[in-house]
């Protein structure tokens, strides 16, 4: 299979970020172009901003409830889309619960 056809075969995503979340947009890239390390290490900063606690540094579990449950989908789905299922917040989620 080509690349091209590989690239082609893929469904469109259901979701969009938009370059004014800087962000957000800046995790679609590294995931678009299989950068996982990198996409990993900006999670902490990305999650720290959303809740805004970047300055602290640090997050407890009040924290995170203010995170919006729609940016924590599309940070969910960026993940799973660009792994093709292996990795996500979901992911993550089931591993720990089992």
């Amino acid at each position: 299979m080509s690349l091209w056809d590989w690239l082609n075969r893929r469904k469109k995503p259901d979701f969009y970020v938009a370059k004014s979340d800087r962000m957000m947009y800046c995790l679609q890239q590294y995931l678009a172009s299989n950068q996982f390390g990198n996409a990993s290490n900006f999670m902490g900063q990305l999650i720290l901003t959303s809740a805004n606690r970047h300055k602290e540094e640090y997050l407890n579990e009040s924290h995170l409830k203010q995170i919006s449950c729609e940016r924590l989908q599309i940070i969910d789905k960026l993940w799973k889309y660009y792994s093709d299922g292996r990795f996500g917040l979901s992911v993550q989620s089931k591993i720990w619960l089992e």
